[in-house]
């Protein structure tokens, strides 16, 4: 990999966290004059299980109960996928360096190791990925080139 342009993967999910994580993911990419690639990464199993008629959400702090709305999910999720868009794209103009942004639905270790394949550096911040770490470092395991950072 010494060849070849070293690119960092910085994946992201709907947590409120982001903006501290590209913070951290541009400098590393600035030390070492990589392209930043970001990724929003939606879990498909989300809107599955919001399909189901039983399944209940508890706001935060409120502690309020009500059945889990599909529609608004999906709201939510594309306004933070947007605003991470946007936060990202700032703090990397601001670094001049090489980036790019992609919102992406699906089976988070099989996009993840997808992913993976094409960069020398993965950034997982969110709590959601990274309180699935195990099962993400098997969907990894294969590919012994990456640098795995939690955030």
């Amino acid at each position: 990999m010494e060849d070849q342009a070293k690119r960092i993967l910085v994946v992201m999910d709907a947590c409120e966290e982001n903006l501290r994580t590209f913070e951290s993911a541009v400098r590393l990419a600035v030390r070492e004059h990589a392209e930043l690639i970001g990724m929003f990464l939606i879990d498909i199993n989300l809107f599955r299980m919001a399909q189901l008629p039983f399944v209940r959400e508890i706001r935060f702090p409120s502690a309020t109960e009500s059945e889990l709305d599909a529609q608004r999910l999906e709201r939510e999720i594309r306004v933070r996928a947007e605003r991470a868009m946007h936060d990202f794209a700032e703090i990397a103009e601001q670094a001049r360096i090489r980036w790019s942004f992609r919102s992406v639905r699906g089976h988070v270790p099989t996009e993840l190791a997808s992913a993976a394949s094409t960069v020398n550096i993965l950034i997982l911040g969110g709590r959601a990925l990274r309180s699935r770490e195990n099962e993400i470092r098997k969907s990894l395991a294969e590919n012994r080139s990456i640098t795995l950072l939690l955030l």
